[in-house]
């Protein structure tokens, strides 16, 4: 059976992917779709994924969890701490 969610206004949603020759692109559908050999439906979210909601359109979406290595990076400082002088 297919992942499913039902969002806030609830409608429900199926959990689907499509292989591409560079990525695996994953989107929600409302039914479940017949699987081919590069697509179909996906029984659980992937490794590294939550899913969040929009809230404008309501429709569901696959995010990347912080332990999957897409945290910011600009806000972390790198090289040796300031020096600060005491006069």
């Amino acid at each position: 059976m297919a992942y499913e969610y039902t969002n806030s206004r609830g409608k429900k949603y199926y959990l689907h992917f499509t292989k591409t020759p560079k990525t695996t692109l994953y989107y929600f559908a409302g039914s479940i779709k017949p699987k081919t050999a590069n697509s179909g439906p996906l029984d659980e979210i992937p490794a590294g994924k939550k899913v969040v909601e929009s809230q404008k359109t309501g429709l569901p979406l696959l995010k990347n969890t912080a332990s999957a290595g897409t945290t910011a990076v600009a806000s972390q400082k790198t090289g040796p701490p300031p020096q600060t002088s005491t006069a």
